[in-house]
């Protein structure tokens, strides 16, 4: 994390969490599907989430709101929102700069797959990406859905998944999508979704706004 320009990666802020890198990790999909899928391991999670914004020093909760800070906003967690999404791998990984919440901060992505799902029979379809240089495996999928600005931040949300080199499927539990940390304090720069990973259809899971 770099301040006062805050952030290289998202994932790199999640490194400086100690307490929130353990539930980011477990957040990842961990090959849930919607047979073992555990409504309480859900819930376990957002409160250690969000005992850690509360309490930890590198939170994203400004340090005037954290003792009044009472957790954040969340959709009940819903099975029908963890899908399986086709993967259907680029031949040639496309390497491109991604905006930010900053003008000046660029940061460059590698596009590596595209991922199709169907959510209570709506098709939808995103793409993954990992960014330049970053030591984290997992591929960041960045989205925004029509309840965007109504019921969960404007900018959209994210999710982070583990998918190995040999997997054709991936699950995705839309219950942990989470929001970019300038959903919380402008000061922190986030990566803006391409227009690509804007769905029509209404993802009712996960992180609402404040």
């Amino acid at each position: 994390m770099i301040l006062p320009k805050p952030i290289r990666s998202l994932l790199a802020i999640v490194v400086g969490l100690g307490l929130v890198l353990v539930l980011f990790t477990q957040c990842e999909e961990d090959e849930t599907t919607s047979s073992d899928w555990d409504a309480n391991i859900i819930l376990g999670l957002r409160a250690d989430k969000d005992e850690a914004f509360r309490t930890d020093e590198h939170s994203p909760i400004p340090q005037t709101m954290r003792q009044a800070f009472t957790g954040l906003k969340y959709f009940d967690p819903d099975v029908d929102f963890v899908v399986d999404a086709t993967i259907q791998r680029l031949s040639t990984p496309d390497t491109v700069s991604m905006q930010t919440t900053m003008a000046d901060d660029i940061r460059r992505a590698v596009k590596i797959a595209t991922l199709q799902f169907s959510v209570k029979g709506q098709t939808g379809q995103l793409t993954a990406y990992r960014f330049v240089n970053s030591t984290s495996s997992s591929w960041f999928v960045p989205f925004k859905d029509a309840t965007n600005g109504f019921t969960t931040y404007q900018a959209g949300r994210y999710l982070d998944l583990d998918v190995d080199d040999a997997d054709s499927v991936v699950t995705i539990d839309f219950n942990a999508a989470y929001n970019p940390y300038c959903a919380y304090d402008p000061a922190f720069s986030c990566p803006l979704v391409p227009p690509s990973n804007v769905l029509r259809m209404k993802i009712e899971a996960g992180e609402k706004k404040l």
